[in-house]
């Protein structure tokens, strides 16, 4: 390693630095729509850090995103929604096997909203049933021919 290190002119002690940042670099979990103790164990245990924005139980929004690569240590920041979460959170039903309006006023009716694809009878759904979502969440439903 110290050869190629010198064969590309790069200080010894800068290479260590970027093979340890490499070597402890972390996956952000998902903790949007998580109980604020939930997602800071989460977070946590996945050797980031947390910071909370606002004030609330339920975790809106996450910077840096889900899915991104960062050094472990990495600090979190959780917006929270206000509100006890109950009033936040809500239960994907389940809409296979109904009409395109039948889906849309169950979802409606559940506080979650339709994103369609195809026309016909629903077949197949995303999220699944009985996730908890935040309420407003889009559910994109797959219809197709009778």
């Amino acid at each position: 390693m110290q050869d190629v290190v010198r064969y590309l002119e790069i200080a010894p002690d800068k290479a260590a630095k970027q093979q340890t940042q490499k070597d402890t670099s972390v996956i952000v979990p998902n903790v949007t729509g998580l109980f604020i103790e939930d997602a800071e164990g989460v977070i946590l245990r996945s050797g980031l850090s947390s910071r909370v924005v606002g004030e609330g139980s339920v975790v809106l929004r996450q910077v840096p995103e889900s899915g991104a690569e960062v050094s472990q240590g990495t600090t979190v920041l959780l917006y929270l929604k206000e509100g006890t979460g109950s009033e936040t959170m809500v239960v994907v039903p389940d809409v296979l096997g109904n009409s395109m309006k039948k889906v849309s006023e169950i979802l409606s009716d559940a506080g979650l909203r339709l994103s369609p694809v195809g026309t016909g009878i629903a077949v197949k759904q995303d999220p699944m049933p009985g996730e908890s979502v935040l309420r407003g969440t889009k559910v994109e439903v797959y219809f197709e021919g009778r």
